[in-house]
């Protein structure tokens, strides 16, 4: 048994699923001549029938009728069917020639079964504990009394004359993945009757992995049956049985690999199982509490009357200055929330941590970077992104461009919204107040999920520049890109407010400290060694503590010291460092950098602060912080 065995056993296993369905054309029954009923019939009549089909819970009885319907040459009749049926479904899932007992299921085999059958016997070796179904398209539609199925693996064609040395025409294409697709929405369907809910993943002996989204959308329909996260494709030559070698011992089996990204997929459906379930479960409570919201919403407004109307515009509308429809969005959608806060509040089917939250973990090896999807969910979440409206509001944003015309400085109004409304002419406040906030490219070291916009189709971190106010009486010459929702609005705001409010007071004294400094190299074996700087004066400094604010506190050294650090540095043995520390001081010895760090230890070396390759001065020394730095203490007076 490989790697690629065990792990996926082990996911299996660990995920919870006990019920797996393939849905392939290689499934069906294959055609049996009268002569194969002939052999059937021979079977049927032995005593052999009795104790096997006895297994299936099939009698005597319907052995007898079974064997009616051959004598009469129909060849129909649902007993004759189920006997066929679950022998065929036992000899595919087991390969067990007792079966097959007069070997026409190995004879007239589907010409597609070679293609899926690595997968079956790689969920054969799951054991006992995952109970597999095989549905073909002449499958009887599944019954509510059967099992639900946790996984299902669902062929694109399911067409037999399609294999995968042939490529279909149009019509007979999409036929296929028509048949496919009402397959698929009579196991989902009846999963959904019991409140289930599969992850799907789409097979095909041919690369379509582009047409594998638009498939899964109409699996899933308007209420959502297949989500894209508990979604995948893949081809099924990726899953490949290996030949055993000469010497291999009796009985070991066959080595099943399998190849990324069916690798990926697999394992990121399969171990993701038990959150992707009941995230299912949350997201369509989510959205079924949000229509009900919508539906009581429009009983509400289906029962507001003239003077309700009346009311609002009398009373509510010209107090606020704005526009009817901009009024009853602002009213209307207020509510929304809130019936939809109300209606997401019960207590038996709302998600509670234990049920989601503690599965959360299982994604974290889907993650793969930041995503434009939830990149831009985020930035509508933050950023009203309509047209500018006829008033303006405090969270209003617009761009200011470099003389390259790229996107630059984006200002944000903050004039409280009572002063931006007009009325009698005019508005209260004469001048706007806005913030400026310098636009960094989103992978900038600066960068904050925070301050998270996307201006054009290009994604920004926002750095306002609290002290960067400017008093202006309109935005005319600059580009209006969307309002920060209220929430966000003010809490700029009030970030803007603490700074205007500080209070200056005259800055402490400074006062020197003696310390002494120790240099510190990580060497090879992971630990710190003391790098002897001679002792004495070579381990004197001055400590300037921080006085407040925004100061922080410093270490000087006398320019002899900080030459002698220097000096202990570039003696370093490159060979007495790890790979990854040899980079780093081949880097640090560079003429410019030692200069850069000489400079700052003379000049007041800030602590925790890059000096250079990572050098830093520190109070306290770890593995951890760095691989090269000083530490220092402080000289208690007698």
């Amino acid at each position: 048994m490989t790697l690629q065995d065990r792990r996926f056993i082990d996911a299996i296993k660990t995920s919870g699923i006990k019920n797996i369905t393939l849905l392939d054309d290689a499934f069906d029954l294959p055609r049996l001549t009268e002569a194969d009923y002939s052999k059937v019939y021979d079977f049927l009549d032995s005593e052999a029938a009795g104790v096997l089909l006895a297994e299936f819970g099939i009698d005597e009885d319907a052995i007898a009728v079974a064997k009616g319907q051959i004598e009469s040459q129909t060849w129909t009749g649902e007993e004759l069917h189920q006997i066929l049926t679950e022998l065929h479904q036992r000899f595919l899932v087991t390969r067990d020639v007792r079966f097959d007992p007069t070997s026409v299921f190995t004879i007239k085999a589907s010409n597609n079964l070679a293609d899926v059958d690595p997968l079956l016997k790689l969920l054969r070796r799951c054991g006992t504990s995952v109970k597999v179904k095989l549905v073909g398209r002449m499958t009887a539609e599944p019954d509510l009394a059967d099992a639900i199925p946790d996984l299902v693996f669902a062929d694109f064609y399911l067409d037999e004359n399609i294999t995968s040395g042939v490529v279909p025409g149009e019509e007979m294409s999409e036929a296929a993945v028509k048949a496919s697709l009402d397959r698929l929405d009579q196991l989902l369907g009846a999963a959904a009757a019991k409140k289930k809910h599969p992850s799907v993943i789409l097979m095909s002996s041919m690369d379509v992995a582009a047409q594998a989204e638009s498939y899964r959308r109409r699996a899933s329909g308007e209420n959502g049956k297949v989500f894209a996260s508990r979604f995948g494709f893949i081809r099924k030559s990726d899953i490949q049985v290996g030949q055993l070698e000469a010497q291999a011992p009796k009985g070991k089996p066959e080595p099943i690999t399998v190849a990324r990204p069916a690798a990926d997929v697999l394992l990121d459906i399969i171990q993701s199982h038990p959150f992707g379930h009941k995230l299912h479960e949350a997201l369509l409570f989510w959205l079924e509490s949000s229509q009900s919201a919508v539906n009581e919403m429009k009983k509400e407004i289906d029962q507001l009357e003239l003077k309700d109307f009346a009311y609002l515009v009398t009373y509510r509308l010209a107090q606020e200055g704005m526009s009817l429809f901009d009024y009853l969005e602002w009213f209307f959608g207020e509510c929304l929330l809130g019936s939809i806060g109300h209606a997401a509040a019960d207590k038996v089917r709302r998600p509670s941590r234990d049920k989601l939250d503690l599965h959360a973990e299982l994604i974290e090896g889907a993650y793969d970077g930041r995503t434009r999807k939830i990149a831009e969910l985020y930035h509508r979440a933050r950023i009203d992104t309509k047209p500018q409206p006829e008033i303006m509001r405090m969270g209003d944003l617009y761009v200011q461009k470099d003389v390259a015309g790229q996107p630059a400085v984006i200002w944000a109004l903050m004039t409280p919204d009572c002063d931006l409304v007009e009325r009698g002419g005019g508005r209260a406040a004469e001048n706007l107040l806005s913030v400026g906030g310098n636009l960094l490219p989103y992978h900038a070291p600066k960068s904050s999920l925070a301050d998270f916009i996307i201006v054009g189709d290009q994604q920004y971190s926002i750095d306002w520049q609290l002290k960067n106010l400017q008093t202006r009486m309109d935005f005319k010459d600059l580009e209006f890109c969307g309002s920060l929702r209220p929430l966000y609005a003010q809490d700029l705001q009030r970030q803007v407010l603490e700074e205007l409010g500080r209070v200056g007071l005259a800055v402490a004294p400074v006062v020197r400290m003696d310390g002494r400094i120790k240099l510190s190299v990580r060497r090879s074996d992971g630990k710190l060694h003391e790098i002897d700087l001679g002792g004495g004066p070579m381990c004197a400094c001055e400590v300037y503590p921080s006085r407040g604010g925004s100061d922080a506190t410093r270490i000087n050294l006398h320019r002899s010291v900080a030459e002698n650090v220097v000096a202990k540095i570039d003696a370093i043995d490159p060979e007495s460092l790890s790979a990854e520390d040899k980079v780093m001081l081949k880097a640090l010895r560079k003429r410019a950098t030692l200069d850069q760090v000489r400079s700052s230890l003379s000049r007041g070396a800030k602590l925790d602060v890059d000096l250079g390759a990572q050098f830093i001065v520190t109070d306290k020394m770890t593995t951890a912080k760095t691989w090269l730095g000083i530490s220092v203490e402080m000289i208690q007076e007698a």
